[in-house]
């Protein structure tokens, strides 16, 4: 009985770390006017922030996207975007996505 315990914990923790090392993922919980971007728009703006090899590049790249998604809300009468819940580059610094500075 102890076993099987042990058994599913492990399995648990193995599930649980599998998940935690999926690369970043845009979408629509986390991409600022993801629902005003055409289906090309989202694929650029994923490649785009899957081509970052420093923080600073992510960031600079997500405060013009979010600018251009907030104008383009405004001129559709659209409520303002808000605040993010979760900073994408930051995220993607954590995981490790981005090369440690020469």
């Amino acid at each position: 009985m102890r076993q099987k315990y042990w058994l599913s914990g492990l399995c648990a923790l193995l599930l649980a770390a599998s998940v935690g090392a999926q690369p970043w993922q845009a979408g629509p919980d986390n991409t600022p006017g993801w629902k005003m971007m055409t289906p090309e728009e989202r694929s650029e703006h994923i490649k785009t922030m899957h081509s970052f090899t420093s923080l600073e590049a992510c960031q600079t790249y997500l405060k013009q996207h979010r600018d251009q998604m907030q104008q383009r809300a405004k001129s559709r009468h659209m409520r303002s975007l808000g605040r993010m819940r979760h900073d994408p580059c930051q995220q993607m610094k954590a995981m490790g996505q981005f090369k440690p500075a020469p």
